[in-house]
């Protein structure tokens, strides 16, 4: 698919906010659309692949120039530039649609899975229990925090997804168990 076939795509769907035309592995073009916040917005310090957003004209009505719209977005991107906004589609493929030979234990609020990216990088997906009380705004709030106490020690957390009523943290991947393993287990190695 072609840049403008990719423009025409997102245009067509309102929900779209932004679009990039990419190299899917190597093999030829594709597109990439997005759609909610932009949260995974990053600077790269090389040549990168142009992203487009689409921003509404009441926007740009207060800004005067294209730097002070560059601005505008780089100013929202510094709230939190490492953490990505996964789709549910992504999250579900890389965990063979959250398959139980995939799932390394479950609790309270949820259940965990490993996957790995397209780029070969292991994950452990948290997929949160529907309807535990919890709404956007509050989950939205935690996933800040939670990324704001990032410690060396611990695992990182490097993404979220939010559609439809699945709420999914994406952390990084830790071979050999969780934690609670070894100190809560029948063979305490602590």
């Amino acid at each position: 698919m072609n840049l403008v076939d990719c423009r025409d795509k997102c245009l067509r769907n309102c929900s779209c906010v932004a679009y990039a035309n990419s190299d899917i592995r190597g093999e030829g073009s594709g597109c990439a659309l997005w759609f909610g916040d932009l949260n995974d917005l990053r600077i790269l310090p090389d040549a990168g692949q142009d992203l487009y957003i689409r921003v509404p004209a009441s926007e740009l009505d207060n800004l005067e120039t294209n730097a002070e719209l560059m601005d505008h977005i780089k100013e929202k991107q510094e709230e939190d530039p490492e953490l990505l906004l996964y789709d549910l589609s992504v999250i579900a493929f890389c965990t063979d649609n959250f398959s139980d030979k995939n799932k390394l234990g479950e609790g309270g609020f949820g259940s965990v899975f490993k996957g790995t990216l397209e780029n070969g990088q292991r994950i452990a997906v948290k997929r949160l229990l529907t309807g535990y009380g919890q709404g956007i705004k509050e989950f939205k709030n935690e996933i800040t925090s939670i990324a704001k106490l990032q410690h060396r020690n611990c695992i990182k957390l490097q993404g979220y997804c939010i559609q439809n009523e699945e709420k999914v943290l994406i952390y990084e991947y830790m071979p050999n168990k969780s934690l609670d393993a070894f100190i809560f287990g029948t063979k305490s190695r602590i």
